[in-house]
């Protein structure tokens, strides 16, 4: 697949002395990931190696990459390797640098001097001559800054984005003028995702024939996806338009972890649609995942199991999205807080008859009269909750009842009589008292002062502690 920045799609310069005058290229490439630690540390170590072989000059940037995967380059003048921030492997890794004598990337400072950080124009301006002034002598001229912002969500929506490059709050506008008539200071601007503009240069290298043999009649290419959750491989995905949503989760991804069944998959960031298992075959496609409910967003990817409750996950996501709602117009800042205060309501037990009638009419208009996408779709997680688990719901309001065992509020413990030995671990661990009975002898939970931390169930070993 391909990387992402700061190293990922950036060309950049290494530490000097390193490439002998060749041509500067960053590549990264994420290898896939074993279920060992150890493997994964022989498939990066075996990379390395492979790169150093063919003259590649290697760079390892500490502390860069704070996760669990190694990266590695196939066609590049440097491989950019991740170094882990803790563990056995990071022994093994300084060995390779000194065997490989691998220039270490240490301070921000020599990151952003290497090119690896945040300019790559620079190196490509100064190396190549791609960018600045007189390209290639054709008297082209043509220019890339690179503005690190703020990161808040709503400047994805575009004109919010441009107010935010021109130092203003970022809010977004109602348009027209559209950005491409009037945007960026006054001036016509267009506006692409970094994603899209990374697929240009493929596309003029291999064609545009090339790029449109993948994917589905309308949904052309690729897509990366941030594969998480229940999942037993996490991480960036490339994928093709159209792949089914189950060969994702089970070829891919290797299935649900632990062993739990598939519930659901959220797809397009925390305002996207949740989908449920019944509907793995659903292809990653905009028009398919529209269909459903969905979107295809940001790329997010969250893979839900059995333990997981609906009405949760839909109050989780609108958490987010309301806190990130800029306030500007009345029906994001308002609806949306009245919606997370119907969904935390109903998750406190407090749910009343009309809750879910209420839910739907008010995130119809929210999606409705909204200015910007985030208020258009902030609702999504909850309106396609309510369409596939609505008896989650309707269990949380009229039984009050929590069937994923998740929602604190309706949570009760007891114990099991016939399958208690009186061990007392329970009474050990409990850190209100509410559990009393002698050694040897079944225990009883007191309701009252339980105040349903689940320690209990935990440290059981029996199984006599029943959660529900």
């Amino acid at each position: 697949t391909k990387g992402r920045p700061p190293s990922g799609t950036t060309k950049g310069r290494p530490p000097s002395g390193t490439t002998k005058g060749r041509p500067l290229k960053v590549g990264l490439v994420q290898m896939a990931m074993s279920a060992e630690p150890r493997d994964n540390l022989e498939r990066a170590i075996a990379g390395v190696r492979e790169a150093a072989a063919r003259g590649a000059a290697v760079v390892v940037l500490p502390e860069l990459f704070r996760s669990r995967y190694f990266c590695q380059s196939e066609d590049a003048a440097v491989c950019a390797l991740a170094e882990p921030v803790r563990g056995p492997s990071t022994e093994a890794l300084a060995a390779l640098a000194s065997e490989l004598k691998i220039a270490r990337v240490g301070s921000l400072f020599e990151k952003r001097a290497a090119g690896l950080y945040h300019n790559p124009a620079a190196v490509l301006d100064g190396e190549r001559g791609y960018l600045g002034k007189n390209i290639l002598g054709k008297g082209l001229d043509f220019t890339v800054k690179v503005k690190l912002g703020a990161g808040a969500f709503v400047c994805g929506e575009e004109t919010a984005l441009i107010a935010s490059i021109e130092g203003k709050r970022g809010q977004p506008k109602a348009k027209p003028p559209f950005p491409v008539q009037k945007g960026l200071w006054g001036y016509p601007t267009i506006i692409n995702n970094v994603e899209t503009l990374a697929n240009v240069p493929y596309i003029i290298r291999k064609g545009a024939s090339w790029y449109a043999a993948m994917g589905t009649e309308k949904s052309k290419g690729t897509k990366v996806f941030a594969l998480t959750g229940k999942i037993q491989n996490s991480g960036l995905i490339e994928v093709p338009m159209g792949i089914p949503l189950k060969e994702v989760i089970y070829d891919i991804g290797g299935g649900i972890e632990n062993g739990k069944k598939l519930k659901a998959v959220q797809t397009g960031g925390p305002s996207g649609g949740c989908i449920p298992a019944n509907m793995a075959d659903t292809t990653l496609d905009y028009e398919s995942l529209g269909k459903v409910g969905s979107i295809m967003g940001s790329g997010g990817m969250v893979v839900l199991d059995e333990t997981d409750c609906m009405v949760n996950v839909a109050k989780y996501f609108l958490q987010f999205t309301q806190s990130e709602s800029c306030g500007k117009c009345v029906p994001c800042r308002v609806g949306t807080k009245r919606l997370l205060e119907i969904l935390t309501r109903i998750t406190e037990g407090k749910g009343r008859e009309g809750d879910i009638e209420l839910l739907e009419t008010l995130s119809s208009d929210v999606k409705t009269s909204s200015l910007c996408g985030l208020g258009q779709s902030a609702p999504n997680p909850v309106l396609s909750t309510i369409r596939y688990y609505r008896d989650e719901y309707e269990a949380h309001i009229y039984e009050k009842r929590c069937p994923a065992g998740v929602c604190k509020d309706l949570l009760s413990y007891s114990i099991v009589e016939e399958f208690c030995k009186g061990c007392t671990a329970c009474t050990r661990v409990c850190p209100a008292g509410a559990i009393i009975g002698e050694k040897k002898k079944p225990h009883k939970i007191i309701q009252d002062i339980c105040i349903k931390c689940g320690a209990c169930f935990e440290t059981c070993k029996f199984k006599a502690i029943k959660k529900g």
